[in-house]
């Protein structure tokens, strides 16, 4: 694997144009190359309005391209996504599925950059959409859980799957995006985050409970952001409460990203971390020195 590194670490990328990552596993910690970190990576630059500087124009490019040609081909549908391409899927890693929170978050930036059509989009998500839906009268699911929300994974695995907020919130944003609001799930999902920190307000350690794919509840936090950005305004009470709840505990983001389910195997990805966590003064007089680009210094 050959890693470009670009001006302190904003960008970690490999030749494949994926955005450099570590999952830390069986007390080790290796490199890997996955949709969800690359996807992610663009949505920060978005979120921080950085995609007007030159300097991150063939990064950008590289890792949309990797997208757009990670889709699955063991999927029923056209447009599903995993954690990786099948081509970088690690031998441990073999058999899991695609799943619903890298679809929506690896389409919502392919859309973002016209990579997909809109209604191209609909088509297929709403396809997606159907076929990870809680049922209602479902056995022992949570009391926050409202029926009509998303599972995590699809096909839809009954005996074995389970709802994480922060996925049904990257799909609640784009669907906010493609103006689909009356898409199957949307209102129960928004009515899931909702009811989901309101549970978790009294009680700190519940909201691992609700994300179990996302160790650190600041990840909650990011992803309402950004829907709210999306124009899913149902969850602004959300993110006010999570906002005062993590306000309150003294709490600071860190660097773990995701994880498998409660903590085993977990990701962390310094060019994210760097976008996220220094400051930056950006001006946009051209420097030649870097082919005219805007620069992004300390």
């Amino acid at each position: 694997m050959i890693v470009n590194t670009n001006r302190v670490d904003l960008v970690l990328q490999s030749e494949s144009g994926a955005i450099i990552s570590y999952v830390e596993r069986e007390g080790k910690s290796v490199l890997d190359q996955n949709n969800f970190i690359t996807a992610l990576w663009l949505r920060e630059l978005r979120m921080q309005s950085l995609e007007q500087f030159a300097f991150f124009d063939k990064p950008k490019a590289l890792a949309l391209d990797y997208l757009d040609n990670s889709a699955s081909t063991r999927s029923d549908y056209a447009r599903a996504y995993g954690f990786w391409p099948e081509r970088f899927e690690p031998e441990w890693a073999v058999g899991i599925t695609t799943d619903i929170d890298d679809t929506a978050i690896v389409n919502h930036e392919l859309l973002l950059a016209g990579k997909t059509s809109s209604k191209q989009l609909k088509r297929e998500f709403y396809q997606i959409l159907n076929s990870v839906r809680v049922p209602k009268n479902t056995v022992n699911s949570p009391c926050w859980v409202s029926p009509g929300c998303y599972y995590t994974w699809f096909p839809r695995r009954s005996h074995n799957n389970i709802v994480d907020v922060c996925a049904n919130t990257n799909a609640v944003a784009l669907l906010a995006t493609l103006n689909a609001k009356t898409a199957p799930g949307y209102q129960a999902a928004c009515e899931t985050i909702n009811n989901s920190i309101k549970w978790a307000s009294n009680n700190l350690s519940r909201l691992s409970a609700i994300t179990p794919y996302y160790p650190s509840p600041f990840e909650l936090l990011f992803a309402l952001e950004h829907a709210i950005q999306c124009g899913a305004h149902e969850l602004l009470s959300a993110r006010d409460t999570l906002a005062q709840i993590l306000s309150d505990s003294g709490l600071e983001p860190v660097s773990v990203i995701c994880s498998a389910a409660y903590g085993n195997n977990v990701w962390r990805c310094d060019a994210i971390s760097a976008l996220r966590h220094q400051r930056f003064n950006c001006f946009s007089t051209a420097d030649k020195r870097n082919n005219g680009s805007a620069l992004c210094k300390y």
